[in-house]
This record gives structure tokens, sequence and C-alpha cells, in this order.
């Protein structure tokens, strides 16, 4: 791996997370 390759694995994991969360934060109050 290229340290470019491996910053643009580490955004591509960071924009799933945060869209997973996007997703979740409406369902958070409702968990509660």
């Amino acid at each position: 791996w290229t340290r470019n390759e491996c910053v643009e694995e580490n955004i591509a994991i960071s924009m799933n997370f945060s869209r997973r969360m996007l997703v979740l934060l409406p369902v958070l109050p409702w968990a509660n």
C-alpha cells in the first residue's frame, strides 16, 4: 500500500461510518 491509498481507504471508511450514523440518528430517540 502506498500512503495515498491508505488515506483514501480511511476516507472511504469514515464516509461509510458517518453515513451509517446519519441513518441511525433519527432512530436513536425511539430506542430510548
